[in-house]
């Protein structure tokens, strides 16, 4: 696709799509593992845009991912402290 001054259109971040992806996996299944690889993942994508020179776009879907990935570690780590708290309490 071409944009009105013939200029190709940015395309989305095959990796800031996988950020993404991996981010809201790690929430919704309460499992922080995939949102290890999020973060991980997640420099490489932000190198890839801003390498691109405005033939990438997707900082956001970056920034959703890695945020959606701390969520879910605070998450996980919450529960594992009220499991903690709730066998303390039961002895």
């Amino acid at each position: 696709m071409t944009d009105a001054a013939g200029r190709a259109a940015p395309q989305a971040s095959g990796r800031a799509l996988a950020v993404l992806i991996l981010g809201v996996a790690s929430l919704v299944s309460c499992i922080p593992i995939p949102g290890i690889f999020a973060i991980r993942l997640a420099p490489r994508a932000r190198r890839e845009i801003v390498e691109s020179r405005g033939a990438l776009v997707g900082a956001p879907l970056v920034r959703l991912g890695v945020a959606c990935s701390w969520a879910s570690f605070v998450f996980a780590a919450a529960v594992i402290g009220l499991i903690a708290v709730f066998l303390a309490l039961r002895h």
